[in-house]
């Protein structure tokens, strides 16, 4: 189990970035998506069977954030409500 899930550094992978925590474990993962392809409504259709536990306003307009049985992830989308990125947050 990953008790650490604090991440202390990053990588850069093409569009993808891999948090570490001090163990050099994986504690989460942020990729790109397609610009102006997915829709929030589309995108929360696609994910109904997971429960969404936070939503609200980021930088670049805003956020649902979902629990899944293994951790967390977060999409963000554009103020055109475009998909833009997905965070994977890692829990045991």
């Amino acid at each position: 189990p990953h008790t650490d899930r604090e991440p202390v550094r990053s990588e850069q992978v093409y569009d993808t970035t891999v948090d570490f925590n001090s163990s050099d474990e994986v504690v989460g993962i942020t990729f790109l998506t397609k610009p102006n392809t997915i829709s929030k409504d589309t995108f929360k259709e696609a994910h109904v069977s997971n429960q969404i536990v936070n939503k609200g306003e980021a930088d670049e307009g805003t956020f649902l954030e979902y629990q899944t049985n293994v951790g967390i992830y977060t999409a963000y989308f554009d103020k055109n409500d475009k998909l833009m990125k997905i965070m994977i947050n890692f829990e045991d």
